[in-house]
């Protein structure tokens, strides 16, 4: 796989700022607001004790996204069509997530 080719977001990971993490929108939800799926991350340029660097989501299928890295100043939304990401609004989502 060619890594130029993937949508790749990178978000800093220290451990006194919660845990990043990305999730894939598939619907609404009357308590969490979104239905999520919650998706895996990579590590990379870890500090010498391991306990900083950043997280690193590659967005791949076509959809909304929702990402939240530690010490975030709130969350990072993100739509993927036909294989290209762009950055958007949580009020674009809400529209078009049913």
């Amino acid at each position: 796989m060619n890594e130029k080719n993937l949508n790749k977001i990178v978000v800093n990971n220290q451990p006194s700022g919660g845990k990043p993490w990305g999730a894939k929108i598939v619907g609404k939800d009357a308590k969490y607001g979104f239905k999520r799926e919650f998706l895996r991350y990579t590590l990379a340029n870890m500090s010498s004790s391991g306990k900083t660097g950043n997280a690193v989501f590659y967005l791949q299928e076509d959809g909304f996204y929702e990402i939240r890295g530690s010490w975030s100043k709130g969350r990072d939304y993100y739509a993927v069509e036909n294989g290209i990401m762009r950055e958007t609004k949580l009020d674009e989502i809400m529209q078009k997530v049913n």
